[in-house]
């Protein structure tokens, strides 16, 4: 259970990266569909990309898609 309000910000912000890495492989996948299946608002969803894209685990595509970068 939540404490107060920063326990559950702090949950919903890692929400998005979650569900992302979750749901996109090494073929680029539209961030729109992204944002049907994380059940998430745009702006987390941006966040969250945003984040994944400087720690290097995800790429991005043209055409609003991203991808998981092939770890070696």
């Amino acid at each position: 259970m939540l404490n107060d309000a920063s326990d559950y910000t702090e949950v919903k912000t890692e929400k998005a990266p979650n569900c992302i890495m979750e749901n996109i492989s090494h073929t680029p996948i539209d961030i729109d569909e992204l944002l049907n299946w994380c059940h998430v608002s745009a702006q987390e969803i941006s966040a969250a990309i945003l984040e994944l894209d400087l720690a290097g685990l995800i790429q991005r595509h043209y055409g609003n898609r991203i991808s998981q970068i092939l770890s070696v």
